[in-house]
């Protein structure tokens, strides 16, 4: 995959993952959601570092 598109949806991804942990009804949907964020956040760094290099 292109790395601009990875970008994109890692970045993407990362919104709407904070705002369903935001309002999540219990934990277990909040821990999903909050590891659903930190990966794509976590993604979004590790290619931006090389991108921008």
């Amino acid at each position: 995959m292109p790395r601009t598109l990875v970008l994109t949806i890692s970045l993407a991804a990362t919104a709407p993952a904070n705002l369903l942990t935001t309002l999540a009804p219990d934990y277990t949907i909040a821990l999903i959601d909050c590891t659903l964020a930190a990966t794509a956040h976590g993604l979004f760094w590790a290619l931006v570092v090389s991108y921008v290099a």
